[in-house]
């Protein structure tokens, strides 16, 4: 019977005096004296999902596939990612069933909230069979809207969208996309940039260069080359540059912490992303790389990431500050490391900062103090930023505030409509 019989029985003939049977180093049973001749796999009993039939020397066994239950969410005009600053955004849902079962029709349901606050509860309104509409709330600029679905099945059980919802859900934002402001590769002048080194350092400060690379136990520890591709971009931020040819313990971060200081970033009125590249080692994975993020230009801190190892190699993240700390005109970024444990080799990284914010139609630039009418204050403060090139006071952006803006605040007097 088989293969495993047949080898079975070149073994007895070859005088095994042993009462148990052995292929390689794994002694046989009667019950593994089974052998599988055939296998198909079709569709038994119609209900769209396949089912296994196995022949064997002593007999056929059938296994019948249970077709899974669920219902499943589309959308037929796609899912929102921005919307429209300050007016309802309305989109379409549609509801199938998948193996038995079908929705619970009038059991569908729209959470939405706003900026992190409590869940709202609205009904999907009905336009079709299992075809529904939703309205987002509106927002204003900047403003960002978290949202997810539910509905039940006609056997009680209730679905979501996404998966795992509220814990995770879909989000809107409310602009007309997002905005490069600052994109650093850190191949020019740095002098915006600011590095602070802890008492304890004794090697392993930030510093801008083109990197040489450091091998330890056959890992690469420093980068070679900079995150960015092209000969002419090859410089990033690093800890130390040692030699070309050094030895990895050298130049690595002892002590510390050191830490990389971002320009100031002006972000009030709206909120953006920040992405960078970085690089991080630690020979005994204890230490870690952080990245930290301030709205009050370094007065307080609220930690973004943290990461022990890169893997050898750059890898670019990103996050929305709103989600970490209000934005502001003072927003800082910084990215600190130390070998602060066991003693051993650490190395970091960082390149191609960016700052993207969310942008928005300005109904009525000429506001310049945002208090919803254009009027005497207006001009007193395009009148103290003279001369300057505050955004703010730059209506007609020129990039200096000079006698057109004043001429554009006095052309929009009264409420902005």
């Amino acid at each position: 019977g088989g293969t495993i019989g047949g080898a079975v029985d070149l073994l007895e003939e070859r005088g095994s005096s042993s009462d148990d049977h052995w292929i390689g180093a794994w002694p046989l049973t009667e019950d593994d004296l089974i052998g599988t001749h055939d296998v198909a796999v079709f569709d038994l009993n119609g209900d769209g999902w396949q089912d296994l039939v196995i022949g064997r020397c002593s007999g056929t066994e059938i296994w019948m596939n249970q077709a899974p239950e669920g219902l499943v969410f589309t959308y037929p005009l796609g899912l929102p990612a921005f919307v429209a600053p300050d007016e309802p955004h309305v989109f379409e849902i549609a509801v199938e069933a998948f193996g038995g079962g079908s929705p619970a029709p009038g059991t569908g349901h729209l959470f939405t909230s706003v900026n992190g606050k409590g869940w709202v509860d609205q009904a999907l309104e009905p336009i079709g069979k299992y075809l529904y509409r939703a309205t987002l709330p509106a927002v204003a600029c900047a403003d960002h809207v978290d949202f997810y679905l539910t509905h039940e099945s006609v056997t009680g059980i209730l679905y979501t969208d996404p998966p795992g919802a509220p814990a995770s859900s879909f989000r809107a934002v409310a602009a007309e996309g997002l905005e490069i402001v600052l994109r650093d590769d850190i191949e020019g002048d740095v002098s915006g940039w600011s590095v602070v080194n802890d008492g304890s350092l004794s090697t392993g400060a930030w510093e801008q260069a083109d990197p040489n690379g450091t091998i330890y136990n056959g890992e690469m520890a420093a980068p070679e080359d900079d995150a960015t591709a092209g000969e002419e971009n090859v410089r990033c931020f690093v800890t130390q540059n040692g030699v070309a040819g050094g030895s990895a313990g050298t130049a690595d971060v002892d002590g510390g912490p050191t830490t990389l200081l971002s320009p100031v970033i002006d972000l009030a009125g709206t909120d953006g992303v920040i992405s960078y590249s970085r690089w991080m080692y630690d020979s005994v994975s204890e230490d870690a790389m952080q990245t930290w993020i301030s709205n009050d230009g370094g007065a307080s801190w609220s930690l973004v990431h943290e990461i022990g190892g890169t893997g050898g190699a750059w890898e670019s993240v990103n996050f929305v500050v709103g989600e970490h700390v209000t934005p502001s005109s003072a927003i800082v970024v910084a990215f600190s490391i130390e070998d602060a444990n066991t003693p051993s080799i650490v190395e970091a990284g960082v390149d191609n900062f960016q700052v993207e914010v969310y942008a928005c139609d300005e109904q009525c630039p000429a506001d310049v103090d945002g208090s919803g009418t254009v009027d005497v204050s207006d001009v007193l403060y395009v009148l103290s930023a003279w001369g300057s090139d505050d955004t703010s006071a730059d209506v007609d952006g020129s990039g200096t505030v000079e006698i057109g803006d004043l001429l554009a605040v006095i052309a929009a007097w009264g409420p902005c409509s």
